[in-house]
């Protein structure tokens, strides 16, 4: 491995059917992420794949290993056949109330204004929806949001201002945000966004960094992605319900709109090892969506080609492009062909779970 490149493992299982990639990104707190994507419907373990496993999250020192697992469940099914043990994310507060409303206009008199932009207006705010909190009856702030469905935002950047937060002191910022997760949790939403300017206060809530990235500038790179067509449906489908973790019915209507609209396009990898999703945006802007290769197939340079040709699809009609990702290799590769950080936001995956090394 060379110098500061990030390790992946890549496991198959019994039957060679079902595959898993795992990326593991050290935080801030010393514990370790693991990013995962599994293919396959099924995962039968062997002995050799939890050994290398063991041996691989042992070189990242990895005590306490936090991660995503939705429908399979197949990391913590793996992390407890090697030992680790359950241990609590988030702890729930017993001492603050939580009250949904539209708007509390008189509950931030007095109090200080978080998470906004200079030219950020009032009138912005009433679009959005409220979390206002309570110790022993007191009125100690709330929190506004924008939502995106399984996506919520509170943040403030040079593009707009998409939720705020008023609090009686600084002190109250870290279990208010906390409160917020626990909330969103319950109403079974998936992540929640918050600008940079959270960053002292998230202590409890344990963030991971979401970067937007920029590339302004046109090029045409050699490369042998295919656009998908109607008769890709079936491969589309399941390389998005691997991506997405989900169900493969519940990508159905998505994915047959953007199939049909001119402001998407798929492209696919020649052996449909992976895909990727572009969008045309007004302005001559593009977006890079999506980008995807099935665990298996991962390694092998398939990303970059997904790359390079988003880059040259996006570059016949777009002057500039930009994306977002939370993988560090995928930063890195994204780096590679000139796209830079423009700001950090940070992510808090509201379904992750925490598990510990035994004797840890």
């Amino acid at each position: 491995m060379r110098e500061n490149e990030i390790p992946i493992l890549i496991l198959s299982d019994s039957r060679g059917t079902s595959h898993i990639s795992i990326e593991p990104s050290v935080q801030k707190d010393g514990s370790i992420r693991l990013f995962r994507e599994f293919s396959g419907s099924r995962y039968s373990f062997k002995n050799d794949e939890l050994d290398s496993l063991r041996l691989f999250l042992d070189s990242q020192d990895a005590s306490d290993v936090r991660f995503e697992d939705t429908r399979t469940r197949i990391m913590r099914k793996m992390l407890r056949r090697i030992g680790y043990k359950k241990a609590s994310e988030y702890k729930a507060l017993h001492n603050l109330e939580i009250k949904l409303s539209e708007i509390d206009p008189g509950i931030s008199r007095g109090m200080q204004l978080f998470g906004t932009s200079p030219d950020s207006g009032s009138s912005n705010f009433e679009k959005m929806r409220h979390i206002s909190m309570f110790r022993n009856g007191a009125a100690i702030g709330e929190v506004a949001l924008t939502d995106f469905g399984l996506f919520v935002r509170a943040k403030a950047n040079r593009f707009g201002s998409e939720g705020y937060a008023v609090a009686a002191s600084r002190e109250e910022m870290p279990e208010m945000l906390l409160s917020v997760v626990l909330q969103l949790r319950k109403e079974g939403k998936r992540y929640l966004i918050l600008g940079e300017e959270y960053s002292e206060y998230t202590e409890l809530i344990h963030p991971y960094p979401l970067w937007r990235m920029s590339l302004s500038r046109q090029k045409k790179y050699d490369h042998e992605c295919r656009v998908a067509k109607i008769s890709d449906w079936n491969v589309l489908a399941k390389l998005i319900s691997e991506y997405e973790d989900a169900e493969i019915s519940s990508v159905y209507e998505r994915l047959t709109k953007r199939l049909a609209s001119n402001e998407y396009r798929y492209l696919l990898t020649p052996g449909n090892e992976g895909f990727a999703l572009i969008k045309f945006m007004e302005g001559a802007k593009g977006m890079i969506n999506d980008l995807y290769v099935s665990p298996q197939h991962q390694a092998k340079g398939l990303g970059d080609e997904l790359t390079r040709g988003c880059i040259s699809h996006l570059s016949e009609s777009c002057i500039g492009m930009h994306l977002n990702t939370i993988y560090p290799r995928a930063r890195r590769l994204y780096e590679k062909y000139g796209f830079k950080v423009d700001y950090t936001d940070l992510s808090i995956a509201l379904n992750q779970k925490r598990m510990t090394k035994p004797n840890a």
